[in-house]
C-alpha cells in the first residue's frame, strides 16, 4: 500500500520548500514541463461541496527534494 502526503505534511517534509504557494507553484511547472501528474483526490468541505486536493508520494518528495537543493 502507498502512503500518500498532503500539502502540509509535504512542506515538513521537504527543507527549503517554506509555503504551500510554493508547492502549488512547483506542481504545476512540473506537470506543464514533464507531464509527470499527481494523485488527486477529494474530499468533503461542506454538506455537497467538494474540494481536489493532490497527494504526494515518498518517491515524489524525493524529487522534490533534489528541486529544493538546486
Amino acid at each position: 500500500m502507498t502512503l500518500f502526503y498532503d500539502y502540509s505534511q509535504t512542506i515538513e517534509l521537504v527543507s527549503g520548500l517554506n509555503s504551500v504557494s510554493t508547492l502549488k507553484k512547483w506542481r504545476l511547472k512540473i506537470e506543464q514541463l514533464t507531464g509527470h501528474t499527481f494523485q488527486e483526490d477529494r474530499i468533503q468541505t461542506g454538506k455537497r461541496s467538494y474540494s481536489k486536493i493532490f497527494l504526494f508520494t515518498a518517491d515524489d518528495i524525493e524529487k522534490l527534494q533534489r528541486i529544493a537543493d538546486t
